[in-house]
């Protein structure tokens, strides 16, 4: 693309423009940035700030992305941020979910505060057995709940449950 240069001339009391060809312009990739337009060299752009972005070429200025969202590693697009993270609108980067609290969906604002204390993890991990998409307040299939913790059918079955075992209609029943 051609770089002008605009010059107004002054001449009888009159402003007049002329365009002076200065040779080829560059334009600064996206991931950065430059206030002046037509530039010589891509020396002259700059990498747009820490968790700023921008998505189009000669951009003369850089944005923040939206609550839920924050800058991929180029810094030309906005991702959402990942399970268990959450960017509320005073967040400059996705940050994971504290202790007991919890979100397994991308592009959080918030996370949730798990139904028991000390079942989750933080971020969207459950204590062992404990299913994530209920946010850990159950146990996933394969898991039983006894005294608040989810426990291994089978292999973690201790000796005084086995009194609670029976089978209804040839179906293995347990006894909570």
């Amino acid at each position: 693309m051609p770089c002008w240069d605009l010059r107004i001339n002054r001449s009888r009391n009159k402003l007049s423009r002329f365009m002076q060809r200065l040779g080829s312009c560059q334009e600064c990739p996206k991931g950065t940035f430059s206030q002046e337009e037509g530039l010589a060299s891509l020396n002259e752009c700059s990498k747009c700030p820490t968790n700023t972005y921008s998505n189009d070429y000669s951009s003369t200025a850089c944005k923040y992305c939206p609550i839920g969202y924050e800058t991929n590693p180029n810094q030309d697009d906005c991702i959402k941020c990942q399970k268990g993270y959450y960017k509320n609108k005073t967040d400059i980067s996705c940050t994971p979910c504290e202790e007991n609290y919890f979100n397994n969906n991308e592009g959080m604002t918030y996370c949730l505060k798990c139904g028991i204390d000390g079942i989750c993890l933080g971020g969207n991990q459950c204590n062992i057995g404990r299913d994530p998409d209920s946010f850990c307040s159950q146990c996933i299939i394969g898991y039983y709940l006894k005294n608040g913790e989810c426990k291994k059918m089978w292999s973690q079955l201790d000796m005084e449950s086995l009194d609670r075992i029976y089978f209804i209609n040839n179906y293995l029943a347990y006894q909570i």
